[in-house]
């Protein structure tokens, strides 16, 4: 996945695959963005850092008495 983010004045472009994500500066100063709980500066050069597998959570539960449900069903036209 690609995308294009403008950043107090500056472009610059991410790309991210499946084990990394590659910062380019478009245009615009050198700046620092947080990549997973680091700092990295984003300048001329690509960065390019690795992203972490993804951690397999247990699926949430709803609290007691707010599990969805279905709607109400709607009542039939009476056509005869």
């Amino acid at each position: 996945m690609s995308f294009r983010l403008t950043f107090r004045g500056n472009r610059f472009c991410v790309d991210v695959g499946r084990d990394s994500a590659t910062y380019r500066l478009m245009a615009g100063e050198p700046f620092e963005v947080a990549h997973h709980g680091g700092g990295v500066t984003v300048g001329t050069e690509p960065v390019t850092l690795p992203v972490p597998p993804l951690v397999v959570r247990d699926r949430p539960s709803q609290p007691t008495g707010r599990a969805p449900g279905r709607p109400p069903a709607k009542p039939a036209d009476d056509q005869a």
